[in-house]
């Protein structure tokens, strides 16, 4: 999702074939919720969204209460990907199983550049910045409590966990492609979505700040593997006797 030339809708993008699929409607609406949880406001019914837990920042009230001289735009962005992805694989390597599977969010500062950082925009910048890196932390770290609220971010999880997989069977097992060659069933997503634009009228002296956030979900990874798991192969076990 991020801003286009139309002032009132954000252009979404699609990769990897995941237009009008069931995985790209979830990645859309998981990078939505991110942004939606970073401003505390709902831009698909503009109206403020305060349903999140006190230990997510909000950044908005952040840039607000902020005691800065400068004013500065501030272009930030944010996307979720796969953190740690563990598999154990069974010693007769039949089998594999996730151990853990984690995942994260991750900030980056898309502008100013460096060389725009001034004595006029230098402590702006900055707390900009840091802001950022509280907010992606404390999703990181409360992502499977917010996972448990709403579950379109445990469904973001599964499809990562799958594409985890499925990259590790095609450079290990020589799996053959044509098995994937299907094609999946057609889920709406969108081309856009609304733009929403915030203005606050503080005490303090008045200052301009504009933050622009970008920003997706990327779900590949590396995966880590441990070989000749006995509780990978206890899992094997368990499946092929509960078959019919």
């Amino acid at each position: 999702i991020d801003p286009g030339t139309d002032p009132d809708a954000l252009n979404v993008s699609y990769y990897g074939g995941a237009e009008n699929t069931t995985v790209g409607q979830v990645m859309f609406e998981a990078d939505r919720m991110l942004k939606v949880m970073a401003m505390r406001w709902d831009n698909d019914t503009n109206t403020p969204f305060e349903d999140v837990p006190s230990r997510i920042p909000d950044l908005w009230a952040q840039e607000a209460l902020s005691d800065r001289t400068k004013t500065c735009d501030v272009m930030s962005r944010f996307w979720i990907t796969p953190a740690d992805m563990f598999l154990r694989r069974s010693p007769d390597k039949l089998s594999v199983r996730f151990k853990s599977a984690s995942m994260q969010v991750k900030t980056e500062l898309m502008s100013p550049a460096p060389n725009e950082i001034n004595a006029d925009n230098e402590e702006c910048v900055a707390q900009a910045v840091e802001h950022n890196e509280k907010f992606a932390e404390a999703i990181t770290k409360n992502y499977d409590t917010l996972a448990k609220k709403w579950p379109l971010l445990e469904e973001l999880r599964q499809i990562a966990k799958t594409v985890t997989l499925v990259q590790w069977l095609l450079s290990h097992t020589g799996l053959d492609q044509s098995v994937m060659a299907r094609d999946p069933r057609v889920t709406f997503t969108p081309s856009t979505t609304p733009a929403r634009w915030l203005s606050r009228e503080e005490k303090h002296p008045p200052l301009l700040v504009t933050r622009t956030i970008r920003g997706g979900v990327e779900l590949t990874g590396d995966a880590t593997i441990k070989k000749n798991s006995h509780w990978a192969d206890a899992f094997a076990r368990a499946a092929k006797e509960s078959r019919p």
